[in-house]
């Protein structure tokens, strides 16, 4: 029997005679098969889009989380300088006239004042990076100091001093008064845990952000329109007309929430840096005693060999 000449490239995509051509499709199954492509292109579309609308809330998390850093560390320093001052003793040795809270809230503001010069500038671009008016901080900079010159990043300094000033003042007023009302429920027997020190940071910032919820909705109208470089007068006007009275306490919830949590973390942040800071210092001190006490038995020893 002769062998079968081999096919050629042409041949072998056609089927010989008898044998199974390629499959066909029925109307009905193309319908069907087109309807299932339809629902997977629905479904991955709208994952996608969930996805997307998923990351907007994350829309400038990167310049957040650093800015944040800059302007924790910037305050910390004003913070801590003001309140040494406030509660130095006086000059004949008795105590600061001062108390606690007081001066604290005397501290907070002065390192909120001191502190806005820093933190301005980057919420400027934060906050434009977030509201989707620049892709990210370096082209907010750039975009409105060629608008605006450097005068356009400090956008929102006075309602920005005129709302942290007093938040950050009646924060640390709170929270210290809160901190002294628990030393004295458990008589100074213990200090208060990272727990307690969570609560009445949230506490404290929960009550500072609704008070100054108003000038934050200005300050943030504002900063969203740096390019035009409005005034506060205008932008409270265009709230005014916009919302009405009720637009100056638009978001005081959500805001009192976060603030909340923010001051919570914050406070136990700045507990765990202050109390590494004064162990730093005592140890310091103890080391220090300790090296002049023996070099005054050395002395002692000397004298009497002489």
């Amino acid at each position: 029997m002769q062998a079968a000449a081999p096919l050629s490239k042409f041949g072998k995509l056609v089927p010989p005679p008898g044998a199974r051509g390629p499959r066909t499709w029925s109307k009905r199954a193309l319908l069907r098969h087109g309807v299932r492509y339809r629902n997977r292109t629905a479904v991955a579309l709208s994952l996608s889009r969930a996805a997307g609308e998923f990351g907007s809330l994350y829309q400038g998390v990167f310049g957040a989380a650093t800015g944040a850093g800059i302007i924790i560390g910037t305050y910390f320093a004003f913070y801590s300088s003001a309140k040494r001052a406030l509660t130095r003793p006086n000059p004949d040795g008795t105590p600061p006239s001062l108390g606690p809270s007081a001066a604290a809230f005397l501290a907070g503001s002065a390192a909120a004042a001191g502190s806005s010069v820093v933190k301005v500038p980057l919420a400027v671009c934060i906050r434009s990076v977030q509201a989707c008016v620049y892709p990210n901080v370096f082209a907010a900079a750039s975009s409105i100091t060629k608008a605006a010159g450097v005068r356009g990043l400090f956008t929102g300094f006075t309602p920005t001093l005129l709302e942290d000033v007093p938040d950050m003042g009646v924060k640390f007023a709170v929270y210290e008064a809160l901190r002294s009302g628990h030393a004295a429920l458990f008589q100074h027997a213990r200090p208060a845990s990272a727990g307690e020190d969570f609560v009445m940071g949230a506490v404290a910032g929960a009550v500072a952000a609704a008070a100054t919820t108003p000038l934050d909705v200005v300050k943030t109208n504002m900063m969203c329109a740096a390019a035009a470089r409005p005034s506060m007068a205008t932008a409270a006007r265009d709230v005014l007309a916009r919302a009405g009275p009720g637009g100056f306490f638009a978001g005081v919830g959500p805001r009192a929430l976060s603030n909340g949590l923010n001051s919570a973390v914050f406070f136990c942040l700045f507990e765990a840096i202050r109390g590494g800071l004064g162990d730093a210092a005592r140890a310091r001190e103890a080391e220090e005693a300790a090296l002049e006490g023996g070099r005054k038995e050395a002395g002692g020893k000397g004298g009497r060999l002489i």
